[in-house]
């Protein structure tokens, strides 16, 4: 399958590229191989699940962030680059499949983030930041803060949900 021009944007994928079946590996590794895996391939879709998947990538940044903090507090900016690029996509995976929605494209992603319901305060000019300034650390801390941030967000997504159904059952 071919990467289609709606996910071709820097730093993620810059050509157009064949992207290649995650056989035999677990659902992280995947993510961690290539960006936006299950978004462009939709053989399965962990966004109709997010109750799931979503304290799993949760689960991953924070395997993850230790790695990263250690390239930069040894000052080996490029050494974290790639895994920064895996988990600026893992973050936006976070973000949208905690709507219970695809990543569809990473074109106008500022202004389509802004438009979810449930993310940090703005979340478009915190990506751009980002994603323009991959490898450096305050794109690091950034980072690291909307994790933070969308983690309690999805937490507070699900007790609403909850007590909205509770809701809707009581009134049965």
């Amino acid at each position: 399958m071919k990467i289609p021009a709606s996910f071709r944007r820097p730093p993620f994928f810059q050509k157009e590229t064949e992207l290649t079946p995650a056989q035999a590996q677990s659902f992280p590794e995947t993510l961690l191989k290539t960006p936006f895996y299950y978004d462009l391939t939709q053989e399965e879709r962990p966004w109709l699940h997010k109750r799931e998947t979503v304290p799993l990538l949760f689960a991953l940044w924070r395997q993850i962030e230790p790695q990263l903090a250690a390239c930069y507090s040894e000052r080996k900016p490029q050494a974290a680059k790639q895994r920064m690029i895996a988990m600026s996509a893992l973050y936006m995976n976070c973000l949208w499949w905690s709507h219970g929605r695809p990543v569809t494209s990473l074109h106008q992603l500022e202004e389509t983030s802004e438009a979810l319901l449930y993310k940090p305060v703005n979340i478009g000019e915190r990506l751009h930041y980002v994603l323009s300034d991959l490898p450096r650390f305050h794109a690091f801390l950034q980072l690291k803060a909307l994790f933070d941030e969308q983690q309690k967000i999805f937490a507070k997504m699900l007790m609403l949900e909850k007590r909205d159904e509770n809701k809707r059952m009581s009134n049965l």
